[in-house]
């Protein structure tokens, strides 16, 4: 049996992997909430060699973590200052983890540093989404909201979001403290005309691409305006032939085109999603032989 944990902003995520593990004939079931004691210890007090976690880690206690886990790492680790480095028990927790599997590329280094085998599994294409996306659009009505904007407030981009508003667009922002995630923000994306997508730091050298914000946009047609990145692997580069960009200084004159062009602008969103479907389905890149090879371990 697999367990899958992922709680709060990383349900969505959690639901994708069941439902590709299942798919492809594993046992697997979503765990939302941190368990008291783990199952990975029979009733005799043995442990289950059976049984594996894999989860979203990185607001879990570091005490007390599972005998047998892969860690879902969504972090820029390559970034000086980040969230994560503020967590004394984060990489301990990378390095407990059988594996780990990361949705950047370009985290491999120093997965690798740590002593863990890694592989790449961004947060890629699922049927899932798709589904989701029509049932929420059965529940809204016009698409209302210009843009949508999904991330922390920092400087730059309140200066951003401010100066759209101030040129007459509506803007709806998902941040902390006001977290919509689930069904409600499928809702949001739903009556969006534009997915916004802001760097969070300065520096240009930092500046990647953000797909674990925008994968269900991606995957249901739904226009992204992603500001210009510094590619860091491939898989990253790819994004520049199927993605419109902006330079944040000229952002407001860059969201207009694209929503004046609203035909045009739809038209290239449905071709980037066919591209997204294929090319970046999650099947394709999750590690399923060494999960078998996991769960057999004596």
């Amino acid at each position: 049996m697999i367990h899958v944990f992922a709680s709060w902003i990383f349900e969505d995520k959690g639901r994708v992997l069941v439902d590709s593990l299942e798919r492809n004939g594993f046992d697997a079931v979503l765990e939302t909430e941190f368990p008291r004691r783990w199952s990975g210890r029979g009733r005799a007090g043995r442990r289950a060699r059976d049984e594996l976690w894999i989860g979203h880690f990185s607001n879990a206690p570091t005490r007390g973590m599972p005998d047998r886990y892969v860690s879902m790492q969504t972090e820029p680790l390559w970034i000086d200052g980040a969230w994560w480095s503020e967590r004394p028990g984060y990489l301990p927790m990378l390095r407990g983890a059988l594996e780990v599997w990361d949705y950047n590329e370009a985290d491999r280094e120093m997965i690798e540093a740590l002593g863990r085998p890694f592989t790449h599994v961004p947060c890629g294409y699922s049927p899932l989404f798709e589904r989701w996306h029509h049932e929420a659009v059965r529940s809204v009505g016009a698409r209302d909201i210009d843009v949508l904007f999904v991330g922390g407030m920092v400087p730059r981009r309140i200066a951003a979001l401010e100066a759209l508003r101030a040129s007459g667009l509506r803007v709806e922002v998902v941040s902390y403290g006001e977290v919509v995630h689930g069904p409600a923000l499928h809702r949001l994306l739903a009556r969006s005309r534009l997915h916004l997508e802001i760097h969070r730091y300065d520096d240009p050298a930092d500046h990647s691409i953000d797909l674990f914000r925008f994968d269900h946009a991606l995957a249901n047609g739904i226009p992204i305006l992603h500001e210009r990145i510094s590619p860091r692997s491939p898989f990253d580069a790819q994004f520049m032939e199927h993605l419109a960009f902006h330079d944040l200084d000229n952002i407001v004159a860059a969201v207009h085109q694209q929503l004046d062009d609203e035909e045009g602008t739809r038209a290239r969103a449905l071709r980037t999603k066919e591209w997204f479907a294929d090319a970046v389905d999650i099947d394709r890149f999750i590690p399923f032989d060494r999960l078998r090879v996991l769960l057999d371990a004596d």
